[in-house]
């Protein structure tokens, strides 16, 4: 009979805040955020997620969001090149268009609404129908990644604006179907463009420089051509030294313009000098025009002010006063004060800088255009950030900080995760973060910061008190209930890699870099604070034995029988210890790197350890024999954990899965994949019916057993199905 096993899924995913762009929407106090696959909208004020759009069986991560003007359709681009329409307020995906091969990454709305312009890095622009829900025209002719797209649409013949990291601007024409214009002025990479409102003016950032460029229409072009004529005829008309003189100064004018040829629609008007050197992300109008905001890789956002024609009008007349008053003795100068030319800092000017905690992930203003002082900024730490900006009493235009969504994740990677004895609750740690989260809702209950780097953590009995260890080699005690420190404990001397709870309840034991296992015992301590009235006593850790070792300790488990104990060391092997005397029993030695992990069957029988080398192996615990190695993963493999009453385990690595196999036969039963970034930390239930992975991409999953068989035969043929289709892409990508 073939045996069958019972199916692992995905159940949830949660703790990302947003990992692609974000879009704002004050007047309904929400953020429209990617979240790996899934599409969260958050509820600023209150820190909760309204809604979750997903679609079952969709593991590609969302590049890009877009939506349109009337706030109906969303636009989402995934990494497989597929772009999913959806109704926001029904929460309904409307279409699939599947015209890209590669990673979305542009999309833009018309202003209708009817059409959807995207870009991505295949090189390819595409133009599509939301109401026939087909593509209408895909044009070619850049050579490397589309960086950024634009419609403009204040013309009688529809264009298309395209940016590259070719370093090249192009114009396109919608009816034609070719390229009308190309821009060759920028020397590096093209990384955004944006259009005003009025459609006049078109800004592009590549390096530290802002490039703004007029946009033209029909009587514009004319007249240049016109004027071009014109002096051409008359520097003939002049002598020989006035032609020579009128020539370079010909030559001097074509230098700081482009030529206009006959199809040209942009034509370079200014370059303003930015504040700061890295290069441009992302640059957008308000909905208004009246500001302007760029971002670089860098902690800053930086704003510019807009000025309209009056306000350049007076800018101007104020700059020919104030020169007719200072040259007022010169009567050459007073001739040619009438003179003064518009300036580009007369359209634009710099007017601040916000800084921020970290890296500036991306932005978007409020598109209400009455109101649109206000703009929401996702950093890549795991947070968002609303600022508004208030006017001071210089009369000047100033942002400040009035909302921010950053209790629901992790700023960094998750180290360790850790499940209650009952299930219901979840602890999970990073640099400087340990959360409490619920296991039913997904929802953080509790937060604990200013830790120093905590590495791993552990429920005490009874689920009230947590105890984390950090690289400092303290360990720090928490009341789950009063949400407070009770006490740090200066435990070793180096970090302190594990913690393992003793199967008698009374105490636990902490493995560390200084090649030390510390054994402790639980106590009931006086409590130092005063205002602790109905409690006066807390729980506390007091040094029972110390174990040395000769090398730096990675990893330790106790037997659930409790008489044996399980160590890894830094030089490669694993010693097996008894508990009571702290005799050494056995001495596992066969990887050719460290083991990160181990774990013990509950019937104390069997010892699985996985290594840097990516193998697993299986040990027999009676006698110390190597049963079985396993090339189990492709990186280094970082956790492993036998289920409950089997010989199944799971394992988890830095090649971004997590593997379910079975002890007895050697047999890899599953794969989950859905992390974007290396799997640090894994956990699983005291009944293993699920199982719970923190990753580098900052996200916690919960993937839960299902009531679908599985059979080995089928799994291993969907995975040489997926293995076909998989090359066959890699194929089509290096024939383009």
């Amino acid at each position: 009979m073939v045996k069958s096993y019972l199916r692992f899924a995905l159940d949830s995913s949660f703790g990302v805040i947003s990992s692609a762009n974000i879009i704002f929407d004050p007047e309904e106090k929400q953020i429209i955020a990617g979240t790996l696959e899934n599409i969260t909208v958050w509820n600023y004020r209150t820190k909760i997620i309204i809604s979750t759009l997903k679609e079952l069986n969709k593991k590609s991560e969302i590049t890009y969001l877009e939506i349109s003007h009337d706030r109906a359709n969303l636009a989402v681009g995934h990494a497989d090149g597929t772009i999913r329409i959806w109704r926001v307020k029904e929460g309904v995906c409307r279409t699939t268009f599947t015209g890209h091969k590669n990673a979305i990454s542009t999309l833009r709305f018309s202003k209708d609404g009817l059409l959807l312009v995207s870009g991505s890095k295949d090189t390819d622009i595409v133009l599509w129908d939301i109401v026939s829900e087909s593509g209408i025209v895909k044009l070619r002719g850049h050579r490397d990644m589309i960086t950024d797209v634009k419609i403009l649409e204040n013309r009688a013949d529809k264009k298309i604006l395209s940016c590259s990291k070719d370093g090249l601007l192009k114009v396109w024409d919608i009816e034609t179907q070719h390229c009308q214009q190309t821009i060759v002025g920028h020397r590096h990479p093209v990384w955004s463009l944006d259009v005003d409102p009025s459609e006049t003016r078109v800004i592009t950032g590549a390096d530290r420089k802002l490039r703004i460029w007029k946009i033209l229409d029909e009587n514009e072009i004319t007249s240049i051509k016109q004027e071009d004529e014109e002096s051409t005829a008359n520097s003939k008309s002049q002598d020989n030294k006035d032609a020579e003189d009128s020539k370079n100064k010909d030559e001097e004018k074509e230098k700081e313009k482009d030529d206009i040829g006959v199809d040209d629609v942009l034509r370079l008007h200014g370059t303003i000098e930015r504040e700061f050197g890295d290069r441009v992300s992302q640059l957008r109008y308000s909905a208004n025009g009246s500001l302007l905001a760029v971002q670089s890789p860098a902690n800053v956002l930086e704003i510019y002010k807009i000025f309209d024609d009056e306000e350049r009008e007076r800018k101007l007349q104020k700059r020919k006063s104030k020169q007719k008053k200072s040259k007022k003795s010169n009567e050459s100068s007073e001739s040619k004060s009438d003179s003064i030319l518009p300036l580009i800092t007369d359209e634009i000017e710099f007017q601040e800088a916000i800084r921020l905690s970290n890296k500036v992930q991306s932005f978007s203003f409020s598109p209400n255009v009455e109101n649109d002082h206000q703009i929401a900024i996702s950093l890549s730490d795991n947070s968002v950030h609303i600022y508004k900006m208030v006017m001071t009493k210089k009369s000047e235009e100033q942002a400040r900080s009035v909302d921010s969504i950053s209790l629901p994740g992790h700023r960094t990677d998750i180290r360790s995760v850790t499940i209650s004895s009952n299930d219901a609750m979840l602890l999970t740690t990073s640099s400087s973060e340990v959360k409490i989260w619920n296991t039913k809702t997904r929802n953080c209950v509790r937060t604990f910061e200013g830790l120093d780097y905590a590495l791993c953590g552990v429920f005490l009995p009874g689920n009230f008190h947590i105890v984390v260890g950090t690289k400092a080699g303290t360990l720090e005690i928490f009341d789950l209930g009063s949400a407070t420190k009770l006490e740090t404990i200066q435990a070793h001397s180096g970090a302190v890699w594990s913690i393992a709870l003793n199967p008698n309840q009374r105490g636990l034991v902490s493995a560390s870099a200084d090649q030390s296992l510390h054994f402790w015992d639980f106590e009931l301590a006086q409590s130092d604070k005063k205002e602790s009235k109905g409690a006066s006593k807390h729980v506390t850790l007091v040094l029972s034995r110390t174990l040395k070792q000769e090398s730096e300790i990675l990893s330790v488990k106790f037997s659930p029988n409790g008489k044996l104990i399980a160590f890894s060391l830094m030089d490669n092997t694993v010693k097996v210890h008894y508990v009571d005397t702290l005799k050494f029993f056995l001495s596992l030695y066969g990887h050719t790197l460290p083991v990160l992990s181990l774990d013990i069957s509950t019937d104390n029988t069997t010892i699985v350890t996985a290594s840097s080398d990516k193998n697993v192996k299986i040990w027999g615990l009676d006698f110390g024999d190597c049963r079985k190695s396993i090339f189990a993963h492709s990186d280094s493999i970082m956790n492993v954990l036998f289920a409950h009453n089997t010989h199944y385990f799971f394992t988890s690595s830095k090649d971004k899965t997590i593997k379910q196999w079975d002890g007895d036969t050697f047999e890899n039963i599953q794969t989950l994949s859905g992390h974007s970034g290396e799997v640090w930390a894994l956990a699983i239930s005291s009944h293993g019916d699920f199982v719970v992975s923190g990753s580098h991409d900052k996200s916690i999953r919960i993937w839960s057993e299902t009531e679908e068989p599985l059979f080995l035969e089928e799994e291993r043929e969907n995975q040489m199905d997926n293995m076909f289709e998989a090359s066959l892409e890699e194929d089509d990508n290096r024939e383009r």
